[in-house]
């Protein structure tokens, strides 16, 4: 955690937490020390980067701060991928509804996302519940760390889903509790505006749920997520009304029950496109397997990817060498520092190296390799095998000649 700075917003926030929390100037105090100590890691981390500044490579997250934000409003661009990121794929309507439908509904969500994150941002400080208060201190430094770093991508948002949905129905939740309490709206027109809401929920409901047999062929792997969860909320609402002894509340919990089954429904589109056959980068596993089967020990080898290499082939993980970490000023530089570094094998992927507009080619400093793209040899590189995944998806490894 300590490589990533989001990580130092959780002490922030549980030093203010213990700060608000505390009863005597000692207990203040000791909260200090426990977070200086606390912080202690990420500061000796901080200063070996300082010291090996020039030799981290150029995909280190503070040299990349700021790179790709040529052109782009990036504060609002985060703040809509934070919308993409966790509101969107739960409200997916059906093909067949007019687009007209899903542009409105997209903006009623954006406002509901607003209203709810900031009424329970104020709701918890007003009512003094200071975990809340907490999530959303996270939140917002988290938000500003990666609208710093400028890059904007779903993974930076998925991390911290589970605090927005939070955030948004437990505010949505204070201020709906608020409006029933007042008295301002009769019980009549609540339980009306209910039933209008559930009706609406099943007919989305009645036309989303024949689009899933359409995702089959997609993700077979998935195919049964949405049944198993939709059933085991419907045991679950079945539990909760058993006890209850009058009919009081019963009607809400079906409302919400409808609800999330139709956002279960809703997120499979995205789920089955992410999952696929359960095979994405197969090709780097594959390559575990080629290298602790073929390759001669203690020989290194040059890939992309290297993590997910070692996943497959922990005993032999250190003979994984990142490209980033290998540099060139050309590609024959690069070919003089593997011999510097007893490189035996390169890997190049199709992964990356057929993304020549993708940042990460650049970062990375795939050029110095894109000569290996044909299974061919190329100079000092002697082609040994390629490994297939799909027609789009491979890997040609190359032996450094001596």
């Amino acid at each position: 955690m300590m490589v990533r700075y989001e990580g130092a917003a959780l002490i922030v926030v549980t030093f203010l937490l213990n700060q608000i929390e505390a009863k005597t100037r000692k207990d203040r105090l000791m909260a200090f020390v426990w977070s200086f100590l606390a912080a202690i890691p990420l500061l000796a981390w901080m200063a070996g980067l300082i010291v090996n500044w020039h030799s981290t490579g150029t995909t280190h997250y503070l040299k990349e701060m700021g790179v790709t934000a040529e052109g782009k409003n990036v504060p609002l661009e985060y703040l809509a991928l934070i919308w993409r990121a966790s509101i969107q794929p739960l409200f997916i309507f059906p093909p067949s509804w007019p687009p007209r439908l899903t542009v409105w509904f997209s903006f009623f969500t954006k406002i509901m996302l607003t209203i709810g994150s900031f009424w329970a941002f104020g709701y918890g400080v007003w009512k003094r519940q200071w975990e809340i208060l907490a999530y959303a201190i996270f939140l917002v430094l988290y938000t500003i760390i990666h609208i710093a770093y400028s890059v904007i991508d779903p993974r930076y948002c998925i991390m911290t889903n589970w605090i927005q949905l939070l955030l948004l129905f437990y505010g949505l939740e204070k201020f709906y509790l608020l409006i029933q309490n007042s008295n301002k709206i009769s019980s009549a027109a609540i339980v009306g505006l209910q039933v209008i809401l559930l009706f609406f929920l099943c007919i989305w409901i009645f036309y989303l749920y024949p689009c899933l047999e359409k995702l089959s062929p997609i993700s077979p792997v998935s195919r049964h997520i949405p049944h198993v969860a939709i059933a085991s909320v419907l045991v679950i609402l079945v539990a909760k009304i058993l006890p209850m002894q009058n009919m009081r509340g019963i009607f809400s919990l079906v409302v919400g029950s409808v609800l999330l089954c139709l956002m279960i429904l809703s997120n499979q589109f995205t789920l089955a496109s992410t999952v696929q056959d359960g095979k994405l980068d197969i090709e780097f596993k594959l390559l575990a397997d080629w290298y602790v089967a073929h390759a001669e020990p203690d020989t290194k080898m040059v890939t992309s990817m290297p993590h997910i290499v070692r996943i497959f082939a922990p005993k032999q993980s250190s003979a994984f060498v990142a490209k980033q970490t290998i540099i060139g000023k050309n590609a024959d530089d690069f070919i003089n520092q593997c011999y510097t570094q007893n490189i035996t094998y390169v890997a190049w992927d199709s992964r990356i190296g057929f993304n020549v507009g993708g940042r990460y080619y650049k970062l990375w400093g795939i050029q110095d390799i894109n000569m290996l793209n044909r299974p061919q040899n190329v100079g000092p590189y002697e082609f040994v095998t390629q490994i297939v995944a799909t027609p789009k998806r491979y890997i040609n490894i190359f032996r450094l000649k001596k």
